[in-house]
């Protein structure tokens, strides 16, 4: 886990001299997303409709703070 946290610290740092940061981060997202995406044809589709306003509160107050 160190060894994904350092290097992801490393590719961030390099993409920041040709991208603007909130490309960056939005690149971040929507690869979450594509690693997300399996769960989602393995009946956790409830789950996540349980979820999903919680989840949507968070990713708003993490909005915010990139945004800020």
């Amino acid at each position: 886990m160190i060894a994904i946290w350092g290097g992801s610290y490393a590719v961030v740092k390099t993409a920041l001299d040709s991208l603007p940061p909130f490309a960056i981060v939005a690149l971040r997202f929507a690869l979450a997303v594509l690693c997300l995406l399996p769960l989602l044809g393995r009946g956790c589709l409830g789950e996540l409709r349980r979820t999903a306003r919680p989840g949507v509160i968070a990713g708003s107050a993490l909005a915010c703070g990139y945004c800020l």
